[in-house]
């Protein structure tokens, strides 16, 4: 009886953890000829998380599909909503500069992180 209600447990928290992903970007930005790091965070619903629960009796079904975020198209979306962030925060023109490494952090539901830092002329 122990063992059953140990791996429903398990199996519950596992399944709600696939519920949401967190990404995060870091990287270079160019602005007013200044170079800056920034870095990105913000939380996104995984659209999967329903077909999850319903094929979780398949040895996890959809869940393990979590496991490859951030996917191309997430990836697009949230370097557009970190261009968007930027615009209206700061609302001057600007470019990344490679490499921007996006990558995943976490699967809970986190608030929106953006930060500035170490600012450097390029006129040097």
């Amino acid at each position: 009886m122990g063992k059953k209600i140990l791996s429903v447990f398990l199996l519950s928290v596992f399944l709600f953890s696939c519920s949401h992903v967190t990404l995060e970007l870091n990287g270079k930005l160019k602005s007013e000829d200044k170079i800056k790091n920034i870095t990105y965070r913000k939380s996104y619903e995984n659209k999967n998380a329903n077909l999850c629960y319903i094929s979780a009796i398949f040895f996890g079904g959809a869940c393990w599909f979590h496991l490859v975020y951030p996917t191309v198209n997430q990836e697009a979306l949230f370097l557009d909503d970190m261009k968007k962030e930027f615009e209206k925060q700061y609302q001057i023109p600007f470019k990344l500069e490679d490499p921007v490494i996006v990558k995943k952090i976490g699967w809970s539901l986190k608030e929106t992180y953006f930060e500035l830092e170490n600012t450097t002329s390029t006129n040097q």
